[in-house]
């Protein structure tokens, strides 16, 4: 995923056998969850139908919401993913600022015939794909952990056969 898609957002569902009220009973009674992987634990805030996953103890890239409502098998939860300001500031300022200027420095050394200084482009292109790359694995991360923190509804129950 794209910090441009998760810039405007990712949205999706996640179905559950828990009803409104075993789900604000389960949230707040695990305020942290650990991630599978070992990247570290997610906080879980909830505020009245709606929840927020959060990283514990590292800088906040992804930022996950939700709301809850009710449906005949259970509950029904919608998550948005997006990134977090400083993410959004990083991603959309710093790191387009740094490759201009980088560009600046380049030209300048061209002109000035001092091709050493070519080597600054090594700076703008390992970024990239690294913040390409931790939002993805962030957000891949939570909404895996969702998934797993709501458990799907029970299948239909079939009549017996006859």
């Amino acid at each position: 995923m794209s910090p441009y898609a998760l810039a405007l957002g990712r949205r999706f569902t996640v179905d559950t056998g828990w009803s409104p009220a075993e789900i604000e009973h389960e949230l707040d009674h695990a305020p942290e969850v650990a991630c599978g992987n070992g990247r570290g634990w997610w906080a879980i805030r909830r505020t009245s139908g709606r929840f927020r996953l959060l990283r514990q103890g590292a800088p906040q890239r992804v930022v996950a919401s939700g709301r809850w409502c009710a449906t005949p098998e259970g509950s029904r939860v919608a998550v948005t993913l997006r990134l977090s300001w400083a993410g959004a500031v990083v991603f959309f300022a710093a790191l387009p600022l740094v490759s201009v200027l980088a560009l600046a420095v380049v030209l300048a050394s061209l002109l000035r015939r001092e091709p050493g200084v070519l080597f600054v482009w090594i700076v703008p292109l390992s970024f990239w794909p690294r913040l390409l790359r931790e939002f993805a694995v962030e957000a891949r991360d939570a909404e895996s952990l969702l998934r797993r923190v709501f458990p799907p509804p029970a299948p239909p129950s079939v009549g017996p056969f006859r």
